[in-house]
């Protein structure tokens, strides 16, 4: 009988991020094949249970644990550090930090002591409803990796961001299996091969879908576009066409959720097209944006997870692409496709018509067409999804509470009609309200102002939120430009070179002003 090592996960996570939490167990027993081959038993503990006291002095607290070089600590955070414990520990009779804080904080001098246990901190950046907000335990989240990450600070390095309950089990996942695949290599007797890693690691789902906004009508469209995705149905997917802003891909993303809720796919695979994005400066390219359908091909392979399909050339690419499809149930995704040649649209068609059976394909475009696909031509937003959208904004931010009265319907639905029915318009015009303090009348005043002007009605009221704008907010808005659909918080940081607090401030100005979604960047 081989020995077993126990290699124990110590986890210490608010009650915020208890989905979260729960992934930490998953990641675990998913992996527990691969660990049992290298003789390993991976036991998910909370550091509280094992350190009842983390004021005991360091060396106490590292013969109580007894970690190892192998063994992991895992912090957790959102927007809250939890609630103080009430002692009164100090001399001066003051309340001690948050459990939370002590945890951490013990984790750390442990590691930076004596090398073990290994830490990893986690941070979610998702958006938080004001309701949930406690702005004493947020300022202590910030805090706290303020000075992990600053220069000279606790340890910078050590964290990581993530955005959806999803997003932090693939982190963990990866981090996991590669403590594995390591401890392999320096301490078991059972080195692990290429070969072993596949057969004993789970297949992992394929999406790479953005992640999902606050969605308000457009029903019948959604029940088309589900009746589509069916089996039975004999066509290829959906083509959805319409003007610029007129909600399209936010259409296309629901749908692809609603199908992820439904069971209907495995795999999500999302590839955008989209070649412009507006900055400060106005219209800029987005680099590395595909713009051949060679490019949009490539990426569609890397999102599969065969980077050797980039190898090939013309009729082999699309040949090995659909190999790669066969006996898979997915759903692709493809955006913007009118910056697409047209030749390149059409060889894109024809792929789509024989895609292997369990596979559905969605397009957007401002373009008109789709032979074997159900055609979805979008228009402008009706009132009722329209005021639902003002309500929604208003119920999220108390700055645009008069957007509830039922007495200013009459003004709600002028300006709606200003805004020309375009969500994203009428979403930038919301966020000049709220940032300005504008009423309903000089709201409306602005926009016909643009009309007069002939200017783009979108671009006028863009350029009218960007004057808005800190320097600081400027730089992470163009920071942001180089990243072709969205950016975890640390990857546009480092892009912008802002710090962290002076970033969470831009994200808060441009969130209000709509131009950034903390759930998806741009449409």
């Amino acid at each position: 009988m081989k020995d077993i090592r126990t290699l124990r996960i110590l986890a210490c996570a608010p009650f915020d991020v208890a989905a979260e939490r729960a992934k930490i167990e998953w990641a675990a027993a998913t992996l527990e094949p691969l660990a049992d081959h290298v003789g390993v038993r991976l036991e998910v503990i909370d550091w509280r249970s094992v350190v009842p006291n983390p004021g005991l002095p360091r060396q106490l607290i590292l013969d109580q644990l007894h970690p190892t070089s192998w063994d992991i600590f895992i912090g957790i955070l959102w927007h809250r550090f939890e609630s103080a414990t009430g002692g009164t520990g100090a001399p001066t009779g003051a309340s001690t930090p948050s459990g939370t804080d002590q945890e951490f904080r013990a984790a750390l001098e442990l590691w930076r002591n004596f090398g073990r246990p290994r830490v990893s901190f986690y941070r979610c950046m998702r958006p938080v409803r004001l309701d949930q907000l406690d702005p004493d335990q947020y300022k202590k989240v910030q805090s706290f990796f303020a000075d992990l990450d600053a220069p000279g600070g606790t340890q910078p390095g050590l964290a990581q961001s993530f955005e959806t309950t999803e997003g932090f089990a693939n982190l963990l996942f990866d981090q996991l299996q590669k403590l594995l695949i390591a401890y392999s290599k320096q301490e078991s007797t059972r080195p692990l091969t290429p070969q072993a890693i596949l057969t004993l690691t789970p297949t992992r789902r394929r999406d790479n879908l953005p992640r999902r906004a606050p969605f308000f009508g457009r029903q019948e469209e959604l029940t088309k576009m589900l009746r589509a995705m069916l089996p039975e149905d004999r066509g290829w997917g959906v083509v959805i066409s319409g003007i610029g802003g007129i909600g399209k891909t936010a259409l296309a993303i629901e749908a692809a959720y609603l199908c992820k809720e439904r069971a209907l796919f495995e795999d999500f695979i999302f590839v955008s097209a989209k070649a412009h994005r507006l900055n400060p400066t106005g219209i800029v390219p987005i680099p590395l944006a595909p713009q051949t359908l060679d490019q949009i091909l490539n990426d569609t392979a890397r999102a599969l997870g065969q980077p050797g399909i980039l190898q090939l050339v013309g009729a082999y690419k699309l040949q090995a692409l659909f190999d790669a499809l066969q006996g898979t149930h997915t759903l692709l995704l493809f955006d913007n496709l009118e910056t697409l040649p047209k030749e390149g649209q059409e060889a894109l068609a024809e792929f789509l018509q024989t895609l292997p059976p369990g596979c559905k394909a969605i397009l957007t475009s401002r373009r008109q067409g789709g032979d074997g696909a159900r055609w979805l031509r979008l228009d402008r937003l009706d009132w009722d999804t329209a005021r639902a959208i003002m309500l929604h904004e208003a119920e999220a931010d108390n700055r645009l509470a008069f957007l509830c009265a039922e007495e200013n319907q009459v003004q709600q639905r002028e300006l709606f009609q200003e805004t020309g029915g375009s969500p994203l318009a009428l979403l930038w015009t919301l966020g000049l309200i709220r940032v300005r303090g504008l009423g309903f009348e000089r709201a409306i005043e602005m926009l016909q102002r643009g009309a007069q002007l002939g200017a783009d009605l979108q671009r006028f009221i863009y350029d009218e939120a960007v004057g808005t704008l800190t320097n600081d907010a400027r730089t992470a808005l163009t920071a942001l430009s180089y990243f072709p659909l969205s950016a975890s918080f640390e990857s546009w940081r480092r892009v912008g070179a802002l710090s962290t607090d002076t970033l969470d401030q831009a994200t808060s100005s441009l969130t209000a002003l709509a131009l950034v979604n903390p759930l998806q960047s741009g449409e």
